[in-house]
């Protein structure tokens, strides 16, 4: 399950936060202080089933407000918070709907002020039970039958007939040009009367029964009529059915128009008759009558599949130990729980060790122990190493860090190890939930630039969605800024704003973040996301190798965001910084390179699109550099592109001419752009 966008409205500071696009990964919340950002992961914490909206929950900006406090019955039409969802195959397999009812794929959830969920269309529609309705079904099957039946009739050319023979008497036909005469069909007029003067050569007929010869001659055509095109109408008419279920009576109209000509002898009336017909008008009209609303059965099947909105204001800490066998109904705390996951994560289990003997015991804990060690290490800047040990008899399990020379329980070590060690353990308590989507506030204000970058790195490489608020410049990915949403406050409430020229004070640490990329002293070389980066700066290395045109050495391949690549233009030339800018030759790298000129007081020079260097394919992107032959024979369908060129840096081989000669250009236009 893919969530595409949600929003908030009517909650606390938020009047209306706008639609807030998602990133599959990571999405990154930055506004100055009181902009909405905690209120609005709040706001999707109440999405989750059994959370209720108090009173105090409703804006004081909102008009919904002064609706409820005059009619407490309109908490039932007040929307807070809704959700876009995409279903995955996995996910419309566990839907257990009657067979009537066709769920889409893409829906939308609004939880209303009541606590009840609404389900909609994607467009905001009631979702009903005709989205494809069984008449459809009913109707797409027949039309799929006929078709089917109607391709079995045979269709013949008349050829020349040979000579000795008058040509008013009889013809033969053929299927296909260049056809041996023996397997031509043969024709008398008798069996085509109706038609018998438009029998000419070249002329097609279709045939619906055929007579075997008895002395193996040619077979013979019995009944026979002009070709009509009537594969074409039914398919046609199948695909304004599948498309658009509502269309279905006036998709039989235009058929029955188009079939009104068809003499009642024609062949294809074999198939057509009266009965079909009238079955196929009674599917369509049944298609488009008015369908019953679905609501219970769509919440009971789908609401299992709605994603829990996990908050986490505040990372806890993890325990220093905890009591190996607790007495009956005792309750765990958090940071006892945060241990425990730990020790899953280790795959220790107390009891088990127990059972061993001294030496074992002292050996197993040792393993466990440098394994968790070694997965909190890579995430963490130092080398640090954990140590469980058993104590008090054996009635409780420890657990200490050393790091830096110090040996203490995580109690006694740094807000910012201690608040990493319990994040870590919060990830791993979410990723065996299932479907879930983490919303953390600040979770890093203790920890070190370096520690924030490497945190950054573990968010990215979870199995769910993460939706982080923060200010923390090295918090901010500087190869993802697309993952970036800003939140502005105004008198009339907190909301997202696509545009980035309202918001520039609270933009300040994602250009930290950006300006800090580690190229200092280096010409930036902006392209519109991380993939580009890694084919340009692949295949000029390659390049490089065979001595062709590639990149200087002094130049940087900086992905600067997508959308939001003029806007990291126009805050690298408000502080100075060279750069070039290298975009697709598409229609949106044209109008970025207008918005960059005319935004960004650049020439034309410094803007290069693809479509300026004489690429083969029109509007051409990135992606289009690769030949078609380099795709096939690196199955790129199949890996991935990006994936295919990493490991094509890695083996440091020749590719093909057409793939060379297309970077070669980018790479010649770039140095000339620096001349």
């Amino acid at each position: 399950m893919l969530i595409e966008k949600v929003r908030v409205q009517n909650f606390q500071c938020i009047c209306d936060s706008g639609e807030v696009p998602l990133d599959p990964h990571v999405t990154v919340l930055v506004g100055e202080n009181e902009s909405g950002k905690s209120a609005f992961l709040r706001g999707l914490e109440h999405f989750n089933r059994g959370v209720t909206f108090q009173d105090v929950d409703l804006c004081t900006m909102s008009a919904a407000r002064a609706m409820v406090a005059k009619d407490p019955g309109a908490k039932q039409v007040v929307e807070m918070v809704s959700i876009w969802l995409t279903l995955d195959e996995r996910d419309l397999k566990t839907v257990n709907l009657p067979d009537d009812i066709k769920l889409p794929r893409s829906f939308k959830v609004t939880k209303m002020l009541s606590g009840a969920y609404v389900f909609q269309t994607d467009q905001g529609t009631p979702l009903v039970g005709a989205i494809v309705p069984k008449a459809a079904d009913q109707l797409v099957s027949l039309l799929t039958e006929l078709r089917a039946r109607v391709s079995t009739i045979y269709c013949g050319q008349v050829k020349r007939t040979p000579g000795g023979y008058g040509a008013s008497e009889f013809a033969f036909l053929q299927a296909q040009a260049e056809e041996l005469p023996a397997q031509n069909l043969y024709l008398q007029e008798s069996s085509a009367l109706a038609i018998w003067g438009n029998v000419r050569q070249g002329v097609w007929l279709q045939v619906g029964n055929i007579a075997n010869d008895p002395w193996g001659r040619n077979r013979r055509a019995l009944n026979v009529g002009l070709k009509v095109d009537v594969d074409t109408w039914l398919g046609q008419f199948l695909e304004n059915v599948v498309s658009k279920p509502k269309a279905a009576v006036s998709s039989l109209e235009r058929f029955m128009s188009s079939l009104r000509d068809v003499p009642k002898e024609h062949p294809v009336r074999m198939y057509l008759t009266d009965k079909v017909l009238d079955e196929m008008s009674a599917h369509a009209r049944a298609a488009v009558s008015e369908p019953v609303p679905i609501m219970p059965q769509i919440e009971g099947a789908v609401g299992p599949l709605l994603p829990e909105f996990t908050y986490v204001p505040d990372v806890g800490v993890v325990s220093d130990h905890v009591v190996v066998t607790r007495p009956d109904g005792e309750q765990s705390s958090e940071s006892d729980n945060l241990f425990d996951e730990l020790l899953g994560l280790a795959e220790l289990k107390p009891q088990t060790i127990l059972t061993k003997n001294q030496a074992e015991r002292i050996q197993l804990l040792r393993e466990k122990s440098v394994w968790l060690s070694r997965r909190l290490e890579e995430y963490w800047p130092q080398a640090l190493e954990a140590d469980f040990d058993f104590f008090q008899q054996d009635t409780k399990i420890g657990v200490a860090i050393t790091a830096q020379g110090s040996f203490d329980p995580p109690s006694r070590r740094s807000h910012g190890l201690r608040g990493f060690v319990s994040l870590y353990a919060k990830l791993v308590a979410l990723s065996k939930k299932g479907t879930s989507l983490l919303l953390l506030d600040d979770p890093a204000i203790h920890l070190h630039p370096v520690a924030q970058r490497k945190l950054t790195s573990l968010l990215s490489a979870q199995q769910f969605p993460i939706i982080l608020a923060t200010h923390l410049p090295f918090l901010i990915d500087p190869e993802h800024l697309e993952r970036v949403r800003v939140f502005v406050r105004s008198d009339a409430g907190s909301r997202f704003v696509a545009d980035w020229d309202e918001a520039q004070r609270a933009l300040l640490p994602v250009w930290d973040s950006f300006l800090g990329n580690m190229v200092a002293g280096r010409l930036w070389l902006l392209v519109e996301g991380k993939n580009d980066r890694i084919y340009y700066e692949a295949m000029s290395g390659l390049l490089k190798k065979f001595s062709r045109e590639h990149l200087p050495p002094d130049v940087a391949v900086v992905p600067a965001g997508g959308d939001q690549l003029v806007h990291a233009a126009q805050a690298l030339a408000d502080r100075g910084v060279n750069f070039l800018v290298l975009l697709d030759g598409d229609k949106a790298g044209q109008a970025q390179k207008r918005r960059l000129v005319a935004k960004c007081r650049l020439s034309d020079k410094d803007v290069i699109t693809l479509s300026d260097l004489g690429i083969a394919k029109s509007n051409p992107e990135v992606e289009d550099l690769f030949s078609q032959q380099f795709k096939t024979d690196h199955d790129a369908k199949t890996k991935g592109l990006p994936q295919v060129v990493a490991e094509l840096v890695q083996k440091g081989e020749q590719v093909d001419a057409e793939t060379m000669g297309n970077f070669e250009r980018v790479f010649t236009a770039v140095a000339k752009a620096l001349a």
